[in-house]
């Protein structure tokens, strides 16, 4: 199975499961999938309170730059 579709995964590196499961992720969404790794151990909405770069990298994943 691979992901026909562009996908955006963003996560903190030191965050458990993003960081074993990720890597099959990117097995299997192949060159449609793009990753965001960021510091710390942060999980969901709290990545925005952390990275104030977070919600404009969204963005731009979403506007094709």
């Amino acid at each position: 199975v691979t992901a026909c579709f562009p996908s955006l995964i963003l996560y903190a590196y030191r965050d458990t499961y993003p960081k074993t499961d990720v890597p099959k992720m990117q097995e299997l969404g192949g060159d449609h999938l793009e990753i965001l790794l960021y510091s710390g151990r942060t999980h969901g909405m709290g990545l925005f309170k952390e990275h104030d770069d977070l919600a404009g990298a969204i963005v731009n994943w979403l506007a094709g730059k």
